[in-house]
């Protein structure tokens, strides 16, 4: 697969968006259930971090099926899970 079309600037910075929204829900983990529940800001920044990775992962999909030339792009999210290819994004790194 060439993958010299790919912006892999693009590609690092979702991917880092990705990792410091992980960092962030870990915290989140890491408080315990009760102590999550105490405050009600909580639930509203987990679902911003899981939003966030999630259009992240899109992002670098679309990237990726747009650049190769698999699809439309704008079609479906589930393209770009259809496309995914795990091996790609370790060679990125």
């Amino acid at each position: 697969m060439d993958t010299s079309l790919l912006n892999i600037k693009l590609i690092r910075e979702r991917l880092s968006h990705i990792r410091i929204s992980g960092i962030r829900l870990q915290r989140m983990v890491d408080l315990g259930k009760d102590q999550f529940i105490f405050d009600s800001d909580n639930f509203a920044i987990a679902e911003h971090h899981l939003r966030r990775s999630r259009e992240a992962v899109l992002d670098i999909g679309r990237h990726i099926i747009a650049k190769m030339g698999l699809g439309l792009p704008q079609s479906k999210f589930l393209t770009v899970f259809c496309y995914s290819n795990p091996k790609l994004f370790f060679e990125l790194r």
